[in-house]
């Protein structure tokens, strides 16, 4: 079990990834729980304003349904993470 503490502040992972992507024409997020659905966001507005995104979720019995429903890819735990890391440099 955990608390995710959030200081009161207009940031989170979907602000600081949109400040990251500034310039960039592709942009992936990986996530595993509610505090990464800002994240998601995001690459909704990214993707509308024409970046290539790819929105991941890793499953496990603690992932939030909204996470795994709207991910483009749903990875098994660390090693899916890894495999899709490798896949990318490889490619």
């Amino acid at each position: 079990m955990s608390i995710e503490l959030h200081p009161q502040i207009d940031v989170d992972k979907g602000t600081a990834l949109e400040m990251l992507a500034d310039d960039l024409l592709a942009v992936s997020f990986i996530g595993d729980d509610q505090g990464d659905l800002p994240a998601f966001d995001a690459l909704d507005r990214l993707a509308n304003s024409g970046r290539y995104t790819l929105r991941g979720a890793v499953a496990s019995n603690e992932t939030p349904v909204e996470l795994i429903n709207r991910a483009d890819i749903v990875l098994e735990g660390p090693e899916g993470v890894l495999d899709l890391l490798q896949e990318l440099a490889a490619a």
